[in-house]
C-alpha cells in the first residue's frame, strides 16, 4: 500500500477481517495504523493474527513503519 493509502487508516478503528489459512484453518487479522512519532510523518503498522482458540488471548503480532518518504 501507498503512504496515502495507509495515512487514510490512521485513526479509524482497527480493521478485522477472517481469513483462511493454507492448513484449512480460520484466522482472525487485526490491523492498526498509527503515527509513530509525529503526525503526518512516519507511520507504524501492526498486524495481529489469533485462530480464535487461546492464542486470541496472545496473538501473534507483527509491525513495519512506512516513511512519509517511501
Amino acid at each position: 500500500m501507498s503512504y496515502s493509502e495507509i495515512k487514510s487508516l490512521v485513526g479509524a478503528p482497527p480493521g478485522t477481517r477472517k481469513v483462511v489459512g493454507a492448513d484449512n484453518k480460520a484466522y482472525q487479522v487485526e490491523v492498526n495504523a498509527f503515527w509513530d512519532s509525529q503526525k503526518d510523518e512516519d507511520i507504524r503498522v501492526v498486524c495481529s493474527i489469533d485462530d480464535g482458540g487461546i492464542r486470541a488471548l496472545k496473538p501473534h503480532s507483527d509491525s513495519i513503519i512506512k516513511k512519509k518518504d517511501a
